[in-house]
């Protein structure tokens, strides 16, 4: 089915419409025109997967993860990074608004870092170490490029462990400049 992808979610989901019914498609944004499959339906909105991008927005991006059309840690790496900022500047405005009654002009700040900025990440294992993509399927992958560099070696070496009486393993790098105020 072709769908024309008018909004996202807070989620960072698509949004499109089918008779007046909310549908989400992951990995898709605004001026997105693909072909999707039903993959869940609800009462009140539907979950489609895109099957093939027939028309790339022009808010759209390269990305260079070589796993973001799976996974599910990056929702919004296919926007270019001035449009991720005002995304979650509109998110934040959203959520004061919807559960506080409260205008607010968020200063957003960006980063120079687009990558290896996190310091933290939680792998899942299903027979393999991975994250959780689209779809509650994991995914195996070979590092992250969203994580810093120690994070992706302790994953090299927790990923050849034994690890099949766990469910998920998070790894946290801890900045040693830190001190906590008492």
């Amino acid at each position: 089915m072709k769908l024309k992808i008018d909004n996202m979610d807070h989620l960072g989901r698509g949004i499109s419409k089918i008779d007046g019914k909310i549908c989400f498609i992951p990995k898709t944004i605004p001026g997105d025109i693909v072909e999707a499959s039903l993959y869940k339906e609800n009462k009140k909105y539907n979950i489609f997967k895109m099957d093939k991008l027939d028309m790339s927005s022009k808010l759209r991006c390269d990305y260079i993860c070589p796993y973001y059309l799976e996974c599910g840690g990056c929702n919004i790496r296919g926007l270019d990074y001035q449009e991720q900022l005002k995304f979650k500047e509109n998110k934040v405005k959203n959520i004061f608004r919807k559960y506080l009654n409260i205008e607010i002009k968020p200063n957003v700040i960006g980063s120079k870092d687009t990558e290896g900025y996190r310091n933290k990440i939680t792998y899942h294992y299903d027979q393999h170490l991975g994250l959780v993509g689209e779809y509650n399927k994991i995914i195996p992958i070979d590092r992250c490029l969203l994580v810093s560099d120690k994070v992706n070696e302790v994953y090299e070496l927790i990923k050849k462990e034994d690890l099949r009486k766990i469910k998920k393993v998070t790894i946290r790098e801890c900045n040693k400049s830190y001190k906590r105020s008492r």
